[in-house]
């Protein structure tokens, strides 16, 4: 999937997505949950994928926010997401 515009998982408090075969960001914003910390978002990978492309990922301040593999298989190695050199992870700003 690419996403060409921002991704907004801070409005609804617990809002979440889950990826299949990758995510490109095409420079959009991906908003877990919101600066006051008062709602959380989170993204789950289901298997081994990559966030690509050229974007960025701001976690909220609350504790609930993730970004993660969601493993799949039972018994298998652990699912890894890889992170691109052009997605930068940040907090908010205020």
């Amino acid at each position: 999937v690419t996403a060409n515009g921002d991704l907004d998982l801070a409005s609804n408090h617990g809002a979440v997505a889950h990826v299949v075969n990758g995510l490109t960001l095409n420079n959009v914003t991906v908003w877990l949950g919101d600066a006051a910390g008062s709602t959380s978002g989170g993204l789950y990978f289901d298997g081994p994928q990559t966030l690509g492309g050229s974007g960025t990922v701001v976690f909220g301040n609350s504790g609930g926010n993730f970004l993660c593999a969601n493993d799949t298989t039972e018994g298998d190695p652990p699912d890894i997401v890889t992170i691109g050199s052009a997605i930068t992870l940040r907090e908010p700003t205020m």
